[in-house]
């Protein structure tokens, strides 16, 4: 019984990965275990009414020591843009982020687990932000890349109780102008809530293959972008229900998918209305 324990609680306390196996769409409070890198893939898809988007998000996420992580994530573009007569197939590489990730407070228990982080990070201006069609101009918001610096950051909550898992995060984001223009900043708000299916209970992490159901909310609630120092009028809320699953087939790799649909929307832009999104990943840890 000793030694259940002792996996148990280092199970839950961050010497084994768990912690950094976030919910789907929402951030994890919890950070990196310095043994363990992590390598992601990541497909996701949206289509909207003007855009159909396929992109692979390259993430590599690397901790220094048991409080903080880094991560590095690169995405790769397919778009199908049509808007007002335009119509174009941008492919290559979007804008890149690097993100950093404190934890604040924490309290392990054996079954249970409550922590509070912060996040950082920055979006370089790495992906194609100038392409035209036919010597016509792709709007800004359906480019591959913004053209301009972003910052965003905010507080992550996450806690464990068993076979029940709660996370919370508030996430702003703030765009540099660039060549006249400046993206809409933006307040984003996740909610996560996860069950693990199977196993009932958790003797030896990584000894059972491990099932887990989750349901998030993410609103998003965007400021006007600005071009010529004026406002275009796409301000306003996005807000999605995003079902999904998480399976853990082994201790060293993991395998999440989920469907993005959109339950309220307010925003009037050039991406028109949101359809619905999908994602698949799969990560390792090494």
């Amino acid at each position: 019984m000793r030694n259940r324990t002792a996996v148990l609680a280092l199970f839950l306390a961050g010497g084994a990965p768990a912690l950094a196996w976030a919910q789907v769409v929402t951030e994890n409070a919890g950070t990196v275990s310095p043994e363990t890198p992590i390598w992601q893939t990541r497909l996701e898809y949206l289509k909207a009414e003007h855009l159909t988007d396929l992109r692979a998000v390259e993430t590599f996420l690397w901790a220094p020591n048991e409080v903080m992580d880094f991560a590095l994530s690169v995405p790769l573009h397919h778009r199908d843009v049509e808007f007002a007569g335009l119509e174009d197939t941008l492919e290559g590489v979007g804008d890149a982020s690097l993100r950093w990730k404190y934890s604040m407070w924490k309290e392990d228990e054996v079954m249970a687990s409550t922590r509070f982080s912060a996040l950082a990070g920055v979006k370089v201006p790495t992906g194609r932000w100038r392409e035209e069609d036919s010597g016509i101009e792709v709007p800004r918001k359906l480019q591959l890349g913004t053209g301009g610096w972003d910052i965003f950051g905010g507080p992550l909550f996450t806690h464990i109780q068993d076979r029940h898992r709660f996370a919370a995060e508030l996430v702003g984001r703030f765009a540099f102008e660039r060549d006249d223009f400046r993206l809409q900043p933006s307040l984003q708000a996740g909610l996560a809530y996860w069950y693990r299916i199977t196993p009932a209970t958790i003797d030896v992490a990584g000894e059972a293959t491990e099932v887990r159901g989750v349901l998030e909310l993410t609103s998003v609630f965007y400021g006007e972008s600005r071009q010529d120092g004026r406002g275009i009028g796409d301000d306003g809320n996005i807000t999605w229900l995003s079902p999904g699953v998480q399976v853990y087939p082994s201790f060293w790799v993991l395998f999440e998918a989920s469907i993005q649909v959109p339950i309220i929307e307010t925003v009037e832009d050039v991406r028109g209305d949101r359809k619905f999104g999908a994602l698949v990943s799969v990560k390792f840890l090494f």
